[in-house]
């Protein structure tokens, strides 16, 4: 899919200003609204319908936009299905028009994807490792309603409903749940059930089997994740997690009126918040782009960041893509701004300062040394660290947690020497702290 980051600014403004886009965000902040007001599986099973109801009628759009394009090129006229051309500018003779309308629809079925995903931490108690565990597989593709596979999946949830008042999640519907169609919550025996559907029953993929069997394990016995890295484990920090996303929410509101606004966060870190529909209100571009330099200097200045000893990170156009970072629909903010952030129409940058980063280790107990060298590679390491005797190194996803969760930066700390703590040398744990769910809507 292409993100904003592969755009032109022309196509980024056509794609965020999409009509499309527009009609999705106060659907977004409705669907956030319902979830938080969910009591119990009844509820959840209604409002998990009702997004499929959403998503199945954006892929049809999605698809019929991309065959429109299809047919253009090839000097044909549109189907009667195709949707409204709204792309500015566009000719609905134009195949390209079709293309980039199909890339924007493609867009708002991830952006449902992320209000699934919301939907599957809720669930599932905001249990990281089985969340993890099961994310651990290619991405999906797009729903297709047509095909009875998905009939059948849908069938097979509303069965369980209906006849077991069972909760049944789809996992199509989101972008976390990876392995397996559908997770039953068996409320009775306290489990959790992964079902993969067939069409045919004698089908039986051996990979699937085994990818499910792995997850489960890998919860219950702390064996190896599924993937082809025995090395990956969970492993729990018996720390309580605790984050100072309260900072966020508040600049957040005061983004609302002021268009762009920096606050301060505990743990060397600065967050610039940029709330789009206040600053077309306010500033033509260039305007805009001289006020966000000046907010970038000043997040580095209140991050107390000295030299480069610096690493930044957007919240842009992460909904419905990475499956081990939460959902803005679960962050502690009004309905509303999470719907800004799902949409880009309000984005964060997080500004963190790595000597502090440093100082907070050495407070835990562990030894790091700044790789400079290599920050300016993509996927590179950020920081080595050791403890009794054990080295490992630290890549920018090890910093998510302190750069869109604005998690405790002692926490966190503490969480790394636990991990180096924990197994040999060479192991590759995906730690998870307990509990965590108090942080979160």
């Amino acid at each position: 899919m292409r993100t904003l980051y592969t755009m032109t600014g022309r196509e980024m403004r056509l794609a965020i200003d999409h009509p499309a886009q527009r009609r999705l965000l106060p659907l977004l902040a409705e669907l956030i609204t319902e979830l938080r007001a969910c009591r119990d599986d009844a509820d959840y099973f209604a409002l998990q319908m009702k997004l499929l109801g959403h998503r199945r009628q954006h892929e049809g759009w999605r698809a019929e936009s991309a065959r429109a394009a299809k047919r253009v090129k090839q000097g044909k006229q549109p189907t009667e299905a195709a949707p409204l051309l709204e792309v500015p500018g566009g000719s609905p003779m134009d195949s390209a028009s079709w293309q980039f309308q199909a890339t924007v629809y493609t867009r708002l079925t991830h952006q449902l994807r992320s209000i699934g995903d919301a939907l599957a931490w809720r669930v599932l108690d905001y249990r990281r490792d089985l969340l993890v565990a099961l994310a651990r597989h290619l991405p999906p593709g797009p729903m297709d309603p047509t095909k009875t596979g998905t009939g059948g999946e849908i069938n097979f949830i509303t069965q369980q409903w209906e006849d077991h008042q069972r909760l049944g999640l789809l996992h199509d519907l989101t972008n976390c749940l990876r392995i397996a169609d559908v997770t039953v919550l068996n409320r009775e025996q306290e489990m959790l059930e992964l079902y993969e559907l067939k069409t045919n029953p004698e089908r039986v993929d051996p990979a699937q089997v085994t990818r499910i069997r792995m997850a489960a394990n890998a919860v219950i016995r702390g064996t190896s994740l599924p993937g082809d890295d025995p090395r990956q484990r969970l492993l729990a920090v018996p720390v309580r997690y605790a984050t100072h996303l309260d900072k966020l929410r508040t600049g957040a509101e005061l983004a609302r009126s002021r268009g762009a606004q920096t606050i301060g966060v505990p743990g060397g870190r600065a967050v610039e918040i940029y709330n789009m529909p206040a600053i077309s209100r306010r500033w033509d571009e260039e305007t805009f782009a001289a006020v966000t330099n000046t907010r970038k200097r000043e997040a580095a200045r209140r991050a107390q960041v000295r030299g480069d000893a610096l690493i930044r990170k957007s919240s842009a156009d992460i909904a419905g893509h990475d499956p081990f970072i939460p959902p803005w629909a679960i962050f502690p903010l009004p309905a509303s701004d999470c719907a800004l952030l799902i949409a880009n129409y309000m984005v964060f940058n997080t500004t963190l300062s790595l000597r502090l980063v440093q100082e907070a280790l050495t407070d835990a107990g562990v030894w790091s040394e700044l790789a400079i060298d290599e920050l300016s590679q993509n996927g590179g390491t950020v920081l080595r660290v050791a403890r009794r005797g054990k080295l490992s190194g630290m890549g920018i996803m090890n910093f998510h947690p302190l750069l869109l969760e604005l998690a405790d930066l002692g926490i966190w700390a503490r969480g790394v020497a636990h991990v180096l703590d924990a197994g040999p040398d060479g192991s590759r744990p995906w730690p998870f702290f307990q509990p965590e769910g108090q942080c979160w809507m």
